[in-house]
């Protein structure tokens, strides 16, 4: 598992033209956030002696050795970074949930996770050669009150192109997520569901492995939208 990325310089000119709210993620990502879930300190004591530093320079060692061999079948890895990451989330925000902007979001504070999968077991490149995760929220917000979030995951294939992306949107305790996969040469909507935070409610609104139309998925996801987040 990769670690966050820090310090991708964004090209604004990449996002789409008049989109305000998706230039203010581009000139603020040039700050993406260095983070790992354990602290880069030794831990001892009569029932402990663990040293998360080592953990976290092994993990980073295994991320350079999986990247090195999916260079060498070929992929431009160089090509697959945190400023592509967030342009093209940015992308699949502003084409199927334009609502994002609705969000309370931090975006002093981005964060941009990446990794490269194993070779399969018969040494050849997976389908998908790059993940990646973007995930922005509302940090000015308390502890125990519920934030305001955007979670883009995207999976690449060998030509440093979008596979799939999952997105997760928070607003006032309320998760709308979605799923994008190509069909038929394009992307469209596969499922959407929706989760009730404080009722821990889960529904699942849509569901299709393989839709015939693109304008199906994109009008009930706006409608789950606008009804959750009461638009």
């Amino acid at each position: 598992m990769g670690l966050f990325k820090k310090g991708a310089k964004l090209v604004t000119d990449k996002v789409a033209a008049g989109d305000g709210k998706a230039a203010a993620v581009a000139r603020v990502v040039s700050r993406v956030a260095f983070q790992d879930n354990a602290p880069a300190v030794s831990v001892s004591g009569p029932d402990c002696d663990y040293d998360y530093e080592e953990e976290r320079r092994l993990k980073e060692e295994g991320f350079e050795i999986r990247r090195a061999r999916i260079r060498e079948m070929g992929v431009d890895v160089e090509a697959l970074d945190a400023e592509r990451v967030t342009v093209d989330a940015l992308g699949i925000l502003n084409e199927f949930s334009p609502e994002w902007r609705k969000l309370n979001l931090d975006l002093d504070y981005v964060q941009v996770k990446t990794d490269f999968p194993n070779l399969t077991k018969t040494g050849k490149l997976p389908k998908n050669v790059f993940s990646a995760t973007l995930c922005a929220d509302d940090r000015k917000v308390g502890y125990g009150h519920l934030s305001d979030m955007a979670i883009v995951s995207l999976k690449y294939l060998s030509d440093s192109t979008v596979n799939m992306a999952d997105v997760h949107l928070w607003r006032n305790g309320i998760r709308v997520g979605y799923s994008v996969r190509r069909v038929q040469g394009e992307f469209r909507i596969t499922s959407i569901t929706s989760t009730d935070m404080r009722r821990e409610v889960d529904t699942t609104i849509y569901n299709d492995a393989a839709p015939q139309d693109k304008a199906t998925g994109m009008s009930m996801l706006s409608a789950a939208v606008k009804m959750a987040w009461g638009l």
